[in-house]
């Protein structure tokens, strides 16, 4: 069993020292751009090296995070922030842009690239096109099966890291276009506004329930599936978390690596206890222990009740009285409360209120008084959302580097030493040649002692043997000696640790990249693009012309009839076939029947795995690849992609126009693709006593209404889409992407009388065209 490494999350300074010291393997950061966590603390391009050099030091890799979408004009400045991290040695860089990938691999030779889980990994389809690209790990979707994971490690030579702890999406990785559509701030831009934890009300057809946080995952926490993913072939157990506190962090990496040492070496493990403190640092309610591993749809991913941190329960308000200007309240709790601690008080499960403890009353060992202006009522429940004593022990934790040290210091010859630190040994010494006592020769003990005042170094002396005869050492010599040799050792450690960081910066790659021009691609250009399902299929056959259509397909039941009902249906087309978001391994196999036995129909793929039928189908770059810049289509046509959609969160002026680069024209877009069940959310139903119905909505706070959509393939999976029909039909002179998904037959007669009457309208203002893409029917 090969022994994985703990990734944990590093968003400040104070972050990435406490999970060094507590048993980090790994740690992933951002700088101040292009990272998914742009509200981070983050490191800069200045301090970038020194932080490097700390954690490799310790034999801590540094991955850095680019993984955001980039535009064009953005590029130069991404090059420039890459640079600074090749220079620092940092070791892997996250991406989720393929135009990024590619620029990133031109500019620097033997760069390190892990596919961020932006970029939906989830299938061996998708890993063995990570692998052909150029990928050397994929960082999994957090819906990727076991079954999935086990043939990536089988079929591949991927390194696969895999989330194990913190806040869990609940839209599938890449594929949130929430914020961005609702508030122009991308996720995928790191600028999330987290719409998935504010209240909806949900209604089914005329039944409406109660407001909840409907969108709202359960931390997750897979403590008690390591050993189960190890065999599975996980190499990485990533931690959540740059924009939590350092406490957390702490707790987090002790936690499993106390659950990861016990697995590979059986030491001493208390799981409850583990699970338990890491309730403490965070936890919306119950924790998700098994993720979406396990087939089929996972019951209990939401939870409706909680979007914040609950903590743990560990008592009950048993009094309240006045106190001058306060409130002393009287807590009676299983946990010893400390100034410094946070708590948080619900009634009835309804959270009322969270503070910070000041001055604590010890009564008795479980009655506490406390003091507060909150208006808190005897009967309270009492949570624990920062345990400060427990979580200040870990922030305090200072890992020293265990030193093995041989010291020879003999009269009429040089002082040396050789230093041990398991796969580093130096040996250092003076030229200077001791002198022999004349009266007290310096004694073994005070060569020990002076030589292990190690100070706040990251050093720590596990064993000193010391040679010596009648040779007198002054303490300045023998301080200056140890300085020397530990400068020494540092410097050994940082390139041993840093011997496979083998990227380089190629300056005449850059200029290329920066001074290149996008050409149209030689392919004939396609028609524009109708997107239907079974219903949509009846209203919009006869509106639509044979010579000027690609009807695709995207079905509600994806199974080889409905295919062939659709084909001859539509006998005469151009016809096309939408694979969708998620696919796992059972899915899979009935998408390669469907087309396996339809070679003629044209592929819109949604996600990387879309690419593995490039050489038996026509492939355009779907909804779902985020295509964002040139540099994308560019590289997505040096694959052998012949079109591209671009991204909905992009806008035209950011974006040369090339042929077959079609942009999103009409449809509700599709704002979320969920693997769990929302109707599981409302009625605590199982598969076996499905509730499903048509019609389910979401309504937020201000009135919008979400409708939510199934389709099923050997699960079922659901969309959420958009409140609004965005309609940009008749703004630009390129091929269209039309979604009649969804629509009404009156809606789609419209809309398909406008692509008539408007296939001729031209750009006339480059600078306002976003602002039109947002234009709403």
């Amino acid at each position: 069993m090969n022994k994985p490494e703990i990734l944990a999350p590093a968003g400040n300074i104070d972050a990435l020292k406490v999970a060094i010291n507590n048993g980090a393997d790994a740690v992933y950061l951002g700088l101040q751009d292009f990272n998914a966590r742009i509200s981070a603390d983050n490191f800069t391009t200045q301090n970038i090296a020194e932080f490097v050099k700390f954690a490799h030091v310790y034999g801590v890799k540094v991955y850095l995070t680019v993984n955001t979408l980039v535009n064009n004009d953005e590029m130069p400045r991404l090059i420039n922030t890459v640079k600074s991290a090749v220079e620092a040695k940092v070791d892997a860089y996250l991406v989720q842009d393929l135009g990024v990938f590619s620029v990133l691999k031109k500019c620097f030779p033997n760069i390190n690239l892990h596919a961020s889980t932006q970029l939906g990994v989830h299938n061996l389809y998708g890993a063995l096109q990570a692998q052909k690209l150029g990928f050397t790990r994929i960082v999994l979707s957090r819906e990727a099966k076991l079954e999935d994971i086990i043939q990536i490690r089988k079929h591949t030579n991927l390194e696969i890291e895999y989330f194990v702890q913190g806040a869990l999406c609940i839209a599938f990785s890449g594929n949130c276009y929430f914020s961005g559509m609702m508030q122009d701030n991308s996720g995928n831009r790191g600028r999330c506004k987290q719409y998935c934890r504010m209240k909806y009300t949900p209604s089914v057809n005329s039944e409406e329930f109660n407001e909840k946080y409907m969108l709202s995952a359960r931390d997750l926490c897979l403590i008690k599936n390591l050993s189960k993913l190890i065999e599975a072939g996980v190499t990485s157990f990533k931690i959540e978390g740059r924009l939590r506190r350092s406490g957390y962090v702490a707790q987090a990496v002790h936690s499993y690596r106390q659950a990861l040492d016990y697995i590979m070496h059986k030491t001493s493990y208390d799981q409850p206890k583990e699970i338990y403190n890491l309730k403490k640092v965070f936890s919306r309610g119950e924790f998700n222990y098994d993720a979406y591993l396990n087939a089929g749809v996972p019951d209990d991913v939401v939870n409706p009740d909680v979007q914040n941190h609950l903590g743990i329960e560990i008592g009950k308000v048993i009094k309240v009285s006045p106190f001058k200007d306060l409130l002393k309240v009287t807590i009676n709790s299983t946990h010893q409360l400390s100034s410094g601690d946070g708590l948080k008080f619900l009634d009835n499960g309804t959270q009322i209120c969270s503070l910070g403890v000041g001055n604590v009353e010890k009564v008795n060992n479980n009655t506490f008084n406390i003091y507060t202006k909150h208006k808190i009522k005897t009967g309270y429940a009492v949570y624990l959302i920062l345990d400060n004593l427990a979580e200040q022990k870990l922030i305090d934790v200072n890992k020293k580097i265990l030193l093995d040290v041989t010291i020879n210091a003999y009269a009429n010859k040089s002082l040396n030493c050789k230093i041990n630190c398991g796969q580093v040994n130096v040996e250092y010494g003076f030229d200077d040649i001791l002198q022999q006592a004349q009266n007290c020769p310096t004694s073994q003990e005070e060569i020990k002692a002076q030589f292990s005042k190690l100070g706040d170094t990251y050093y720590a002396i596990n064993t000193c043997i010391v040679n010596t005869d009648n040779a007198f050492i002054p303490k300045s010599v023998l301080n200056n000696f140890r300085r020397n040799a530990i400068l020494k050792l540092e410097e050994q450690l940082v390139l041993y640790n840093q011997q496979n960081v083998s990227a380089v910066v190629d300056e005449k790659a850059i200029a290329e990249v920066l001074n290149q021009t996008f050409t149209p691609n030689k392919l004939p250009k396609l028609n524009n693009i109708y997107i239907v399902d079974e219903q949509t299929a009846e209203y919009a056959i006869n509106e639509l012309n044979k010579n000027e259509s690609i009807v695709v397909f995207s079905p509600k039941q994806y199974t080889l009839k409905t295919v062939q009902d659709f084909k001859n249906k539509f006998k005469g087309f151009k016809l096309g076939f939408n694979l969708p978001i998620i696919a796992n391994h059972k899915d899979l196999k009935i998408l390669d029947d469907i087309l396996n036995a339809n070679k003629d129909l044209l592929i819109i793929s949604n996600n990387i795995y879309g690419l593995h039928y490039i050489n038996t189908h026509t492939i355009v770059a779907g909804f779902g690849m985020n295509v964002f810049n040139n540099y994308t289509i560019q590289f997505l046509q040096q694959q052998g992609v012949t079109a591209e959609l671009m991204s909905v969160e992009q806008q035209l002026s950011s974006i040369q126009l090339l042929p077959n680069v079609f942009v999103y024209s009409l449809g509700f877009v599709p704002l979320m693709t969920f693997a769990h069940c929302p109707y599981k959310t409302i009625y605590k139903n199982t598969c076996q006593t499905c509730k499903f119905t048509k019609g389910l909505k979401y309504t937020d706070v201000s009135g919008n209404v979400f409708d939510i959509e199934r389709y099923q393939i050997s699960q079922c999976y659901f969309e959420l889409l958009n409140s609004k029909l965005i309609n940009n039909i008749g703004i630009v002179d390129t091929q269209k992407y039309v979604d009649l998904r969804y629509l009404t037959q009156a809606q789609i007669q419209k809309a398909l009388q406008g692509v008539k009457e408007n296939k001729k309208v031209k750009i006339i203002n480059q600078e306002t065209i976003g602002k039109i893409l947002k234009s709403v029917d």
